[in-house]
């Protein structure tokens, strides 16, 4: 709690539960960040050459969950919302938004040459073309990808 002031004011017992709590949910999130990074590697892995990237996109069922997985990490990474997120802490957490949006875009390149791939992405209820203009503005403004990339 940044109320220093507020804080010690509290009952013991509030203070401990309250601390348990953010315990939990402080695993919770480190948790759910190596989970997506896990994701983002192997999506990453899949769809860097062009013999597993069409095994992996030959059912239609994978290519339409892959596309909303990844425009939902593209609203999250340059979304309206992201500038509402404050880590205190990135570093603790393992929250890296610029390597993030790198592999979002690798996988997405990786995949594009797919074309349940593209038509699953232009059919995509959420897809946002503001996201892909902002991650790309994002990209050359920070210098992300390079020809290795």
């Amino acid at each position: 709690m940044k109320d220093v002031a507020t804080w010690n004011a509290q009952p013991a017992e509030t203070k401990k539960r309250r601390e348990g709590y953010f315990g939990v949910q402080e695993r919770t999130v480190k948790g759910f960040m190596s989970l997506a990074i896990a994701i983002l590697e192997l999506l990453q892995h899949l769809s860097s050459t062009r013999t597993l990237a069409s095994k992996f996109m030959s059912n239609k069922l994978t290519a339409f969950k892959t596309v909303s997985m990844l425009t939902r990490f593209y609203e999250q990474i340059v979304g309206p919302k992201f500038n509402d997120l404050n880590v205190d802490n990135p570093q603790k957490y393992n929250f890296k938004p610029q390597d993030l949006l790198k592999r979002i875009i690798a996988i997405t390149m990786g995949f594009a040459h797919e074309k349940i791939f593209v038509h699953m992405f232009a059919e995509d209820m959420d897809y946002a073309h503001e996201y892909m203009n902002k991650a790309l503005y994002v990209v050359n403004k920070h210098s992300l990808l390079t020809k290795e990339a």
